[in-house]
């Protein structure tokens, strides 16, 4: 399963950061990436497994402290970040989300400070469950001037890979010449974030980024980097544009009990006898896998062109890319999640991996719901039910 999710995460953010920026309400836009670094990612990981069910940790998690910085409970401390939610509602509902488990006692401390030149990077812990962990990092201003003229510092981030993926970042490559872009697949591109001030007047910022799924194994050794901070918010990184580099690598070995986060249920299907539905394209439509996270409700579809009224897209799917994404984002819009009778709508329409078999995976995403305790969850496409609990 952890295969396929790397390779889908892989595949769709190489294949847009080439040709396409995607909204998570938007159909797919063709850019020109030439002369510039896009570094934002804009997928999740996926996966399929074998017909099961199951449970990752338990509720109820004892004894681990979840103040941060001695700001006091970490929850009022994502309370007082400035402009979070006008500027990105989605890391605004992340933040609290991830507060509310921190002070429920999953977290993962580790409080390693780093310095350079005035700033004051610590990463403070992990918290969350194992597919949806946050990384959070305060950041001390040790100039009042500077961080009373910035009340949100932009950065670029590594969000958190093994060993040997860290050494394949994209800044180990000298020149960024046409070879490079060539062969991009072989490096690993930095993310951006932000970091917001907790108050008017305070010369502290907090900065919360996600964790690869892929790489959030109990026991796995984990880095992550705190790169640069921007002088500009856009997504692209222009030649000209200005960074302070402060390449803050953390290393941190995750625990091997599985209780220290949050929990996670999964329900996984084989192709065959997944349950499916079809589209007005005639594309039959395979439920393989379903993530209930404290985050979000992941959806992955699995299906095939052949036989369609798309079938053509097969010869040339990188140059059909913006109607398959089109198609397939009209699926997840159409897509609803209901449970205990409260339906709920995609926040995330999701992208399209391209299986050399023919195969085709996409997914889809909705607001984190309460599986474990929900009597009834069914998700429905155009009157189709398919019932998942």
């Amino acid at each position: 399963m952890n295969e396929y999710k790397n390779e889908y995460k892989k595949s769709i953010d190489n294949l847009c950061d080439k040709n396409l920026k995607l909204e998570a309400s938007d159909i797919l836009n063709a850019y020109d990436r030439k002369g510039h670094r896009k570094v934002t990612s804009i997928s999740r990981y996926l996966g399929i497994a074998a017909a099961c069910f199951i449970t990752v940790g338990v509720i109820g998690v004892a004894g681990i402290a979840a103040g941060a910085a001695g700001f006091g409970p970490l929850a009022s401390l994502f309370a007082k970040k400035t402009g979070a939610e006008a500027d990105d509602p989605e890391q605004a509902r992340t933040d609290s989300i991830s507060a509310d488990l921190a002070e429920r006692g999953y977290m993962i401390k580790t409080d390693e400070t780093q310095s350079v030149d005035i700033f004051d990077v610590t990463f403070e812990g992990i918290t969350g469950d194992w597919t949806g962990a946050q990384m959070i990092f305060t950041i001390h201003v040790n100039d009042a001037d500077y961080a009373r003229e910035h009340d949100k510092l932009y950065m670029t981030v590594y969000r958190g890979f093994d060993e040997s993926m860290y050494s394949r970042r994209v800044d180990t490559v000298k020149v960024y010449d046409d070879d490079f872009y060539e062969n991009i697949s072989d490096y690993i591109l930095f993310d951006t974030a932000t970091a917001y001030r907790v108050d008017e007047t305070s010369q502290d910022y907090l900065l919360t980024y996600s964790a690869y799924e892929y790489y959030m194994i109990p026991g796995n050794t984990i880095y992550t980097e705190v790169r640069s901070i921007r002088t500009s918010e856009s997504s692209l990184i222009e030649p000209q544009d200005g960074e302070i580099m402060l390449n803050c690598t953390y290393s941190f070995i995750l625990p091997t009990d599985i209780n220290a986060l949050a929990q996670t249920y999964q329900l996984s299907f084989v192709y065959r006898t997944a349950p499916k539905f079809k589209d007005e394209n005639g594309v039959e439509y395979h439920v393989s896998e379903v993530n209930f996270s404290a985050y979000d409700t992941e959806v992955l579809c699995e299906f095939y062109y052949t036989g369609t009224s798309l079938a053509y897209v097969d010869s040339d799917f990188d140059g059909n890319y913006k109607i398959i994404g089109e198609a397939h984002q009209a699926v997840s819009a159409a897509m609803r999640l209901i449970v205990d009778g409260v339906e709920y709508e995609p926040i995330d329409l999701g992208g399209v991996y391209n299986d050399p078999s023919g195969l085709r995976r996409g997914m889809t995403t909705f607001p984190n719901v309460d599986y474990a305790n929900a009597s009834s969850v069914i998700l429905t496409y155009n009157g189709t039910e398919i019932v998942l609990k």
